[in-house]
């Protein structure tokens, strides 16, 4: 094929996309073969389309023919006919590709809008993705187009996500700052509407903290619910690595542009009346910038030493040793302990008129009135131990230090605890007696340890339990050693047990509480800890006179008050004992089948809850084959419990359920539960497949009907999983292969004269022609030389050069074809590059790899576009020819080149 100098469109015979309805119209009152013949040079996609733009034909009278002629009914849409329950089982990427949209689903059929209803290939392929027969529907292409593009823009697919979240508390952003305008032209306003929606729902669900974390296909928002990380939905991955991500650096004042660096911001917000403070953590992955939001209540630090759960003889010890004058006080633990409200609680005890309270912390988390609080900021100079001198000279009755973590700031720390100041601090220990060989490990003498600690509590956070469902349960199933244990140190033995109710999610748990050891250091101690023993030794000792309560005896009152169960205190105890999981409840009969280890992705997890009447194991069978972990569950009761305390990847249900029914562990799924977008399928009896539209209404993602056929199970269930990326392997990130010959090719690049720092008009003249003849946004010829691709020339959007191994370039230049892109949002190979992050949002890339004089690829003819686009053969050809025209272009300067003479 030959290319004019100037841009035509191409003289052979075009097709229209719906050729066939060419003979149906040809003899119609005002269609000509003259019309026909201009509208072929014109390139118009579909006939029929242009019968309707040129006025020539109504578009009733062409779909009464296509009726006529192949028994196809029509349909005129508008915005609100499509169905959003029927956009849930079809891909973006399939609607784009074949210019189609469901109008309406069932349980068998698909009723799809096209505006070329004979195309065979893309009912099949909406058949396989949906796994229904699809009944298609003629409508006007342009219209058609219109309405893909307005359903399928991201702001539409943001809403939708907004919508599956609880809207009812408002959050409000707290600013203290003017927002850069540069920075909040980023991010599109339903873009702050998710994230709202997103913290919102964290706070109502008691979260403690918010993880954003990505993979190469999508964006996982997990919240951490009473210690424990819960799954609750997955954005786009498009929406999620850089809209959501930058919204909250934007929230967080943070540099939106950076994304190589860890980062540490806070921001405020108000929800339902409450004040709620964020504190934000960013951190640079392979696959994006993992966000963790911690949030801080305030509420939650004003309390008292007497609401946090401390046995009374305790608490009664711990508040001696909080009164005295001077010593230091040591709170020990993991992160995410409890160290920072019990020390805050302290505070309020001490907290008063006559005393002055001064707090040294990194970084300050809870604000307390009356209390003099100082952010360490290493950064600025502002160490532990620099701000520790300064405060020693502030007068300090008590001094709180966040974290002593080195010998300069133990030091200090124990030098004002010798010399009239209270001090309280943190060390990251075991227990209670690991705080005295750590302090020396830190560098602190033994006697300076030994006069200065008056105490220390190691802690834990344990699960309450939920004071709406827990009930006594017989003693008898408590472990003997607990049960006898209690006798002997209570005088009486209790067990309490709960079912899980919508008050606690169907958890059994709600709210947490701190298991305690404390040890008070007697003169004895001071004496052990001075002379160098051991810290079993010390044990021994405190264990003989008192003056340590262990993590057994605080574990036991517990269980005998009824704050919790045995099952989740007695793994930090010493007891001998014989348990159930921590993640799973005795109610539930939960069987996992093992899949064997042969492949690559992690399985998916299916929970299957129905009745022996629907034939249970066989559909177990069938997800075992299929290569699904299952697990099982009898009625809908212990199908919450394990949807609460170990949610699997997907859930297949049945409307009849004991206890339960299907209905209300949907609802309570998604709501109370919190599994906003983990996929559902609901099992319904024959006879009630008018209940479809209402149960997808619900948040059902697919409902199958009784009686159930093998295939049909087994399509529908992986179609859905499928749709979640829950299905197929998990696409590894391909970083494109340095050739071999890349030595080679640098050279001949070289040779080529491609590297001149001005664009050559015969290059530009060919881009330019690139971009009509495709009718794109953006054309452009790229050279790669090492690790960096640049254009040669570019037409159309402002696009800059980019790394080699991200950019489609790189990628191009090792194939021996035109390289495709069809949807670059869902190539797992281009999840970083910025042209497909950020504006100009490239989807579509096609480029004909370049050669140079030698035959080595050296760069590449592309083009792009922002929305994904079919790409025939023709279009192939087309490229190949323009291709072929730059490789002359370069050889021909590699000529001038090698004739020029020498400087």
């Amino acid at each position: 094929m030959t290319i004019p100098a100037d841009p035509q469109p191409n003289e052979r015979k075009f097709r229209f996309k719906d050729e066939w309805l060419v003979s149906l119209v040809a003899t119609m009152p005002g269609v000509t073969q003259e019309l026909i013949k201009r509208w072929r040079f014109q390139q118009k996609p579909y006939i029929a389309q242009a019968l309707i733009d040129g006025d020539v034909l109504s578009f009733r009278e062409i779909a009464e023919v296509v009726k006529d002629a192949f028994r196809i009914d029509y349909v005129d849409l508008t915005p609100g006919a499509i169905d959003k329950n029927a956009m849930q089982i079809l891909p973006e990427k399939l609607c784009r590709e074949h210019n189609v949209l469901p109008v309406k689903v069932d349980s068998r059929m698909v009723h799809l809008a096209m505006a070329n209803p004979l195309d065979q290939e893309a009912i099949q392929r909406v058949s396989w993705a949906t796994s229904r027969e699809v009944t298609p529907l003629f409508c006007p292409p342009g219209q058609l187009d219109k309405l893909v593009q307005e359903t399928l823009r991201p702001d539409a697919m943001i809403y939708g996500l907004i919508e599956k979240l609880d809207q009812t508390a408002a959050l409000e952003e707290i600013k203290d700052r003017e927002e850069d305008e540069a920075q909040l032209a980023r991010v599109h306003a339903p873009v702050i509407k998710l994230v709202d929606a997103i913290i919102a729902n964290a706070i109502k669900l008691r979260a403690s903290d918010i993880h954003i974390e990505h993979d190469e296909a999508s964006t996982l928002v997990r919240f951490r619910i009473d210690g424990l990380l819960k799954n609750i939905m997955v954005l786009p991955r498009f929406i999620g690595v850089g809209p959501v991500v930058s919204r909250i650096k934007i929230m967080a004042d943070l540099d939106v542009a950076e994304r190589f660096r860890p980062q540490d911001g806070r921001a405020k917000v108000r929800v339902s009346g409450e004040d709620v403070a964020l504190r934000v953590s960013v951190l640079p992955t392979r696959v994006g910038e993992k966000v963790v939001m911690r949030l801080l209540n305030e509420k939650s630090v004003q309390v008292s030493m007497g609401t946090l759960g401390f046995m009374p003889e305790v608490l009664e010890r711990f508040k001696a040793l909080l009164m005295r004058e001077q010593g230091i006080l040591l709170v020990t633990g993991p992160t995410g302990s409890g160290k920072t409200t019990t020390l805050y609680a302290a505070l309020n005890t001490r907290r008063g008129e006559a005393v002055n309270i001064v707090t040294v912390e990194d970084p300050v988390e809870y604000r307390l009135s009356g209390v003099n609080q100082v952010q360490v900021n290493e950064k600025q100079g502002l160490t532990f131990a620099g701000v520790l001198r300064s405060v020693l000279r502030q007068d300090p009755d008590v001094l709180l230090v966040g974290e002593i973590r080195d010998q300069e700031t133990a030091t200090i720390a124990f030098q004002a605890a010798m010399t009239g100041h209270l001090v309280l601090s943190t060390l990251h220990t075991n227990d209670a007696i690991g705080a005295i060989p750590r302090l020396s490990n830190i560098g602190v003498e033994p006697f300076r340890v030994a006069a200065g600690l008056i105490g220390v509590t190691a802690q834990r956070l344990v699960r309450r339990a939920c004071p709406h469902c827990r009930y006594e349960a017989p003693i008898e199933e408590l472990h003997p050693m607990v049960r006898s244990a209690q006798q002997r140190l209570f005088g009486r033995a209790r067990h309490v047990k709960a079912t899980g109710c919508a008050e606690c999610g169907f958890t059994g748990y709600t709210g947490r509480l701190p298991l305690i050891e404390f040890l008070e250091i007697t003169p004895e101690l001071r004496g052990m800890i001075t002379t160098g023993k051991l810290a079993d030794e010390i044990r021994a000792h405190a264990l003989r006179t008192g003056a340590i309560h262990t993590f057994d005896n605080d574990a036991l009152w517990h269980i005998a008050e009824g704050d919790t169960t045995a099952e989740e205190v007695i793994p930090y105890t010493e007891f001998e004992r014989r348990r159930t999981p921590r993640n799973a409840t005795p109610r539930v009969n939960a069987e996992v089948v093992d899949l064997d280890e042969s492949g690559v992705a992690k399985p998916s997890k299916v929970l299957l809850a129905v009745t022996e009447k629907t034939d249970r194991a066989r559909f177990n069978d069938i997800l075992v084959e299929s290569r699904f972990v299952v697990q099982m569950a009898n009625d809908g009761a212990a199908a919450l419990g394990i949807l609460a305390q170990d949610p699997p990847d997907a859930l297949v249900v049945g409307l009849k359920l004991p206890i339960l029914d299907g209905r209300q562990v949907v609802h309570a799924a998604r709501t109370v539960v919190g599994l906003i977008d983990m996929p559902i399928i609901v099992i319904a009896p024959e006879g009630s497949e008018s209940q479809t539209t209402d149960l997808l209404s619900q948040g059902v993602d697919d409902v199958l009907y009784e009686p159930l056929d093998v295939g049909r199970f087994r399509a529908r269930i992986t179609s859905v999983m499928r749709s979640r990326g829950l299905w197929s392997e998990t696409e590894e990130v391909m970083r494109p292969l340095i050739p071999q010959d890349e030595a080679e090719r640098l050279v001949e690049f070289r040779l080529s004269a491609a590297v001149d720092a001005t664009p050559e008009e015969r290059f530009d003249k060919i881009s330019r022609m690139a971009q009509k003849v495709f009718a794109v946004p953006f054309a452009g010829i790229s050279f790669v030389e090492g690790d960096r691709q640049w254009f040669k020339s570019k037409q159309g959007l402002p696009i800059g050069d980019s790394s080699r191994d991200l950019s489609f370039c790189g990628h191009a230049i090792t194939s021996t074809e035109i390289f495709v892109v069809e949807d670059a949002v869902l190539d797992p190979r281009f999840a970083e590059n910025p042209l497909v992050l950020e504006e100009p949002r490239i989807r579509f890339y096609a480029g004909q790899p370049v050669r140079g004089p030698g035959g080595h690829n050296v760069g590449t003819l592309c083009i792009m576009d922002k929305n994904p686009r079919e790409f025939s053969e023709d279009d192939r050809e087309t490229l190949r020819d323009l291709g072929e025209m730059v490789e002359k272009e370069l050889k021909s300067k590699s000529k001038k080149k090698a004739v020029a003479p020498p400087d």
